[in-house]
């Protein structure tokens, strides 16, 4: 299992259930990276799945988490409503990669069991009220690349892969 996430100079991942930055650069990042080859799978939660306007990332099967036992307030094509993680364990049978797209609290469900995170770090200063809640001091970190966005934002993609215990 895999996760994804863009985060701040000073580890924030979202301000009131919103992205606090724009970036083509990071957004083509993660779709690239998520898509695949066609074959992939993404969880989300279901605040991430309301930032995103409800309406299901193409070219993925989406799967969202939520309490809510009232699944009527989603009727879409490649979507599927989960109340347990547990449900969501075996999807690495059917898919070529699965990843985490968010929120915090589907991070830290999932952290135990996500041996590769690409991370976009955004190195501004971008305020926010979410903080990534995974530590990463137990992964090898290596840079994709190093660049500049749209907004003269400065972005380094890495890939953190768990370290192998010897």
């Amino acid at each position: 299992m895999k996760g994804i996430v863009c985060i701040s100079s000073e580890g924030y991942i979202g301000f009131e259930n919103k992205i606090p930055w724009y970036s083509n650069l990071d957004f083509d990042f993660f779709q690239k990276i998520t898509i695949g080859k066609g074959n992939n799978a993404v969880i989300m939660g279901r605040k991430t799945y309301d930032s995103i306007r409800n309406v299901p990332l193409k070219k993925r099967r989406n799967y969202i988490i939520t309490r809510d036992s009232n699944k009527s307030w989603i009727y879409k094509q490649d979507v599927i409503v989960e109340q347990t993680v547990e449900n969501l364990f075996f999807l690495h049978l059917f898919f070529d990669d699965v990843f985490v797209i968010g929120g915090a609290e589907i991070y830290s469900l999932f952290a135990p069991y996500i041996d590769t995170w690409y991370v976009t770090h955004i190195h501004n200063y971008s305020h926010g009220d979410i903080k990534f809640p995974v530590d990463l001091s137990s992964f090898e970190k290596k840079v994709i690349d190093e660049r500049y966005d749209e907004q003269f934002q400065e972005m380094t993609f890495c890939e953190y892969s768990r370290k192998i215990e010897k």
